[in-house]
C-alpha cells in the first residue's frame, strides 16, 4: 500500500488504484484482496473460457437440472453420482421400490440434514424413509412396531 491511504497498488498490473477497487479480505492487514477487482474479473474471465465444464458445473444460474442433482448430492451427503448409482441399483433397500429414492444417512454420525458420506447407510424410498425417520431409527421401537401388525391382523390380506 502506497503513503496515501486510499490508495493501493494491484500485485498484478502494478498500477496505483483507489480502495474501493478492491474486493475485501478479512485475512489480510490491509483488509483487502492483493489483486484489484479488473484483474481478478479478467483472470476469471480467462479461467472460465478455457475451463466451460467447470464454469457450467459451478454457476447456479445456468445448472442443469442433472448438474444441480450431482452438485446436491455431494453438498448434502458427500457422495458421488457413480455412488448413487451404485446404491441405488436395486431400489429402496428395504422395499425395493424405485419411486422417489432418498439417500439414508445415520443421523447419529451427523446431525441433521447433511451428511460426512461416511455414514451414508443406503437409498430408501419415501415411504420408507419418512416411516424410519418416524421411528428415529430406533430398531427396537421398529421390532415392536413389526410385531405388533403381525400379531394384530384383522385377517385383511396386506403386502
Amino acid at each position: 500500500m502506497t503513503n496515501a491511504t486510499n490508495i493501493k497498488t494491484c500485485g498484478h498490473c502494478h498500477k496505483d488504484k483507489d480502495r474501493v477497487d478492491f474486493y475485501p479480505n478479512s485475512k489480510t492487514r490491509s483488509g483487502l484482496r492483493s489483486v484489484c477487482k479488473d484483474c481478478e474479473k479478467e483472470k476469471n474471465k480467462s479461467y472460465y473460457s478455457t475451463n466451460p465444464d467447470y464454469w457450467r458445473m459451478y454457476n447456479r444460474d445456468n445448472l442443469s437440472p442433472e448438474d444441480s442433482f450431482v452438485r446436491g448430492l455431494w453438498a448434502k451427503y458427500r457422495i458421488s453420482m457413480e455412488r448413487y448409482i451404485d446404491l441405488s441399483k436395486n431400489g429402496c433397500n428395504v422395499c425395493g421400490s424405485f419411486e422417489r429414492l432418498s439417500v439414508d444417512h445415520d443421523h447419529g454420525c451427523c446431525a441433521g440434514r447433511k451428511s460426512c458420506g461416511k455414514c451414508v447407510r443406503g437409498i430408501l424410498c419415501h415411504k420408507c424413509n419418512v416411516a424410519e425417520g418416524m421411528m428415529d431409527s430406533d430398531l427396537d421401537r421398529i421390532i415392536l412396531l413389526a410385531n405388533y401388525l403381525r400379531n394384530n391382523s384383522i385377517g385383511v390380506e396386506t403386502k
